[in-house]
């Protein structure tokens, strides 16, 4: 009676058929790649939780930091005390990032990272004597969040959270550069994208930061192109325009390097991180302030208010610090480009001879499958939910996208614990049952 009533009262996510959200039974049990629900049925999750447990369920060395840290401490009041623990994650993870980066800005999930970030650029302004830069661009497929800023700078879901208004303003939206790989037009397409670039940074003098994922995560898996970084970097240099960088889903690894930027030739002054930060554990995330911005901090003696009740919770921290060790050597990182390019090239031969696969992108383990319909169209957000529905009955969890006629499809975020034989039973279920559903759909 209980579990009915409990089911009947659950929020879900309103945009996704609730015969795709509850299946006949609830998952009770997970180990590496792999859930189990109350029927025994298993699922090989494709997407690592919402694209966070990343070392796999059931981590017996992250989930042991956990119960070792709650034997002697499970909370502490960070507004007015601290921990060995706290100030030793924030200076090793720190120590990683290099040189270009001072405070680590403890929170409990990526749309309060990204609160922070907006928060602290704008201030910086502010105290430099320049109130008026406060805008923030951001692009217009991107995601960064459900709180209030977050929400409002996420241009994806623009149409929705004008329903929740007055929504934060001073956000600006350019396009982002998407560009199909064999594009008849790309070169029209990149101009086009780099003078609404230039038209928009002619009013530099309104504008706080640039706030950017460097690979577009929700929207489909659209790496930030090396010819756009090189325009932004000009405009970002010459007129003080900070740069942030959300890298909520991109962060620990998931691309291939500890951070996305790192393949860029760029370096962000504020870092927004979380998901993959303590595998899933406990809620938490960051936002990291770098040396430039901090230095003019200090030197006007200001600070910056952003805070929660359970950020820098120190089981959290403890989870987090077993992650970093997990990258004490480079074998991680080159397991997760060894696999992910293998996966990669084998979602390329399998399913680039159906007539509904367009595109296959992404890098390490983070890959986004472009799915059209008979007339080469994006297949629509209701289309892709049947995709997931067929994929998830035969055991295989994956994430769709969908934007505004340019791209829908799947993406795919396996736990770094993948195997060979993991992808070959991935690949093999995806390509099945694309082909059959490609076959009643009349795609070609």
């Amino acid at each position: 009676m209980y579990e009915k009533k409990y089911k009947e009262n659950t929020m879900i996510y309103p945009l996704r058929p609730i015969e795709y959200v509850f299946d006949k039974a609830d998952f009770v049990h997970g180990k590496g790649l792999y859930l189990y629900d109350s029927n025994g049925k298993e699922y090989m999750d494709a997407i690592s939780g919402l694209w966070n447990v990343s070392f796999g369920y059931g981590n017996e060395k992250i989930n042991q930091a956990i119960i070792e840290q709650l034997k002697e401490l499970q909370y502490v009041n960070l507004v007015c005390s601290s921990t060995v623990l706290n100030r030793n994650y924030s200076d090793r993870l720190i120590s990683m990032l290099g040189e270009g980066f001072e405070k680590c800005l403890y929170v409990c999930s990526g749309s309060e990272a990204i609160e922070g970030a907006v928060k602290t650029a704008r201030k910086y302004h502010r105290i430099l004597g320049k109130p008026e830069k406060s805008k923030i661009v951001i692009f217009d497929i991107s995601y960064h969040g459900t709180t209030y800023a977050a929400m409002s700078a996420s241009g994806m879901d623009y149409e929705e959270s004008i329903n929740y208004g007055p929504t934060v303003p001073g956000f600006i939206r350019v396009k982002a550069p998407f560009i199909l790989q064999d594009a008849p037009n790309s070169e029209e397409r990149k101009r086009e994208i780099l003078e609404e670039l230039h038209n928009t940074m002619k009013h530099a003098d309104q504008i706080a930061a640039f706030l950017m994922e460097p690979v577009i995560g929700s929207a489909g898996i659209i790496p930030i192109p090396d010819w756009y970084i090189s325009a932004l970097k000009e405009y970002l240099e010459k007129d003080n325009i900070l740069l942030i960088c959300d890298e909520v889903a991109t962060g620990f690894g998931r691309t291939g390097t500890m951070f996305h930027y790192m393949q860029m030739n760029i370096e962000p002054d504020i870092l927004c991180i979380a998901k993959g930060i303590d595998n899933g554990t406990i809620p938490m995330g960051a936002t990291i302030i770098g040396t430039k911005v901090m230095t003019t901090y200090q030197a006007r003696h200001s600070h910056i208010e952003h805070f929660s009740t359970q950020m820098g919770n120190p089981m959290a921290c403890a989870a987090a610090m077993e992650v970093l060790n997990f990258f004490d050597d480079n074998s991680l990182l080159e397991h997760i480009n060894k696999i992910g390019n293998y996966l990669k090239s084998e979602l390329k031969q399998k399913l680039f001879p159906l007539g509904i696969v367009r595109e296959v992108r992404g890098m390490g383990l983070m890959i986004g499958i472009d799915l059209v319909d008979a007339a080469g169209m994006p297949l629509s957000l209701e289309k892709l939910f049947g995709v997931e529905g067929i994929l998830r009955k035969s055991g295989l969890l994956v994430y769709p996208f969908s934007m505004d006629g340019q791209t829908g499809g799947i993406s795919l975020f396996p736990a770094y614990c993948i195997t060979k034989d993991d992808v070959d039973k991935m690949v093999s279920i995806i390509a099945s049952k694309l082909k059959r559903y490609a076959k009643q759909n009349g795609i070609e």
